[in-house]
C-alpha cells in the first residue's frame, strides 16, 4: 500500500511539474523561462517529496497504532 501511495504521488507531481514547464515555455520570453525554470523545478519537486512523506506517514500511522495497543481482552 505504502509504495502504490508513493508512486501516485510522485507520478502527479511529476506530471504537474511537465505540465507547468510546457504552459511556462509558451507563456514567458526564453530569458524568463531559464531564470524561473529551476525555481520552479525544485519547489514543485520540494512540494512533491513533502507531500509524499506525510501521506506514507497518514497511511502507516494507524496501522502503527494497531500494532501497539496489543490484544485486545
Amino acid at each position: 500500500m505504502r509504495m502504490r501511495v508513493q508512486a501516485a504521488v510522485w507520478g502527479v507531481g511529476l506530471l504537474v511539474e511537465a505540465v507547468g514547464h510546457g504552459s511556462l515555455v509558451f507563456l514567458l520570453p526564453p530569458a524568463q523561462f531559464l531564470a524561473i525554470s529551476p525555481f520552479v523545478q525544485w519547489g514543485l519537486i520540494g512540494v512533491t517529496f513533502v507531500v509524499s512523506r506525510v501521506s506514507v506517514w497518514a497511511v502507516q500511522s494507524p496501522r502503527t497504532f494497531r500494532n501497539q495497543a496489543g490484544p485486545r481482552t
